[in-house]
């Protein structure tokens, strides 16, 4: 199956043609040949069919021998508007009712192409293959636009703040020196802050374990006798002789 360009007009080889007589010999004489009085070529495409005129010369659809048995027919945009399958279909025309008994039908099958996706394949276009879902979703012509312009603006200004970065605008502009002697002042100062906290905590147990307790003598009395009524330790038993 040969491959057509939609709404091109182009003309097509078919055949081989073959003499009604005895149905092996090759038509080649185009002189004798007369397609508008004794052929009929009819077109097919897709539930459509029609059948065309035929000329030998000046016609929309000419048609004519090759000499070498086969036959040149010529097709209109008109005639290729249809996507999809093609068929032509060369044979006698009928007279009174009975064929001009001049050759065997001669069938040939053709698909139209889109002319872009003809030109992809036979020549130096590319097939288009624009975005028409996301995530199953129809796109619009600019659905990805307003995405698009933001990333070129981030872009472009990335771009053109080159210079602030280098100079490091609105960071701090503090060298290892200055950190260091920030950071020293620090580890200096530890030990003595240390010492501040440990002397702050030893002052105030200090004050608790010297201070004075002070008692009536209800509680001395009641203490000390207290402290009488614990027996003391029996002398050791003595053993008589």
């Amino acid at each position: 199956m040969r491959c057509l360009k939609q709404n091109t007009a182009i003309t097509v080889v078919i055949g081989p043609v073959m003499d009604w007589a005895n149905g092996k010999t090759r038509l080649t004489d185009n002189s004798e040949f007369a397609p508008s009085t004794d052929l009929q070529l009819e077109l097919v495409k897709g539930s459509t069919s029609s059948t065309l005129t035929l000329t030998k010369t000046g016609g929309s659809n000419d048609c004519n021998l090759t000499g070498k048995g086969l036959a040149t027919v010529e097709l209109t945009a008109g005639n290729t508007d249809t996507l999809g399958q093609l068929r032509l279909c060369l044979s006698d025309k009928d007279i009174g009712g009975y064929p001009s008994e001049t050759i065997l039908p001669v069938t040939e099958d053709f698909m139209v192409m889109a002319a872009n996706v003809y030109d992809s394949l036979y020549g130096s276009d590319k097939l288009q293959v624009d975005t028409r879902e996301v995530s199953g979703t129809a796109q619009t012509a600019n659905d990805n636009g307003a995405d698009i312009n933001a990333i070129l603006a981030d872009t472009d200004e990335l771009q053109t703040n080159q210079g602030n970065w280098l100079t490091a605008t609105g960071f701090s502009t503090h060298n290892a020196a200055a950190v260091w002697a920030v950071s020293g002042r620090t580890l200096t100062s530890f030990g003595t802050l240390v010492s501040d906290i440990a002397s702050a905590i030893w002052g105030a147990v200090s004050r608790t374990l010297t201070g004075t307790v002070t008692t009536d003598t209800a509680s001395r009395t009641a203490s000390k006798a207290d402290v009488s009524s614990i027996p003391q330790k029996p002398s050791a038993p003595r053993i008589s002789a």
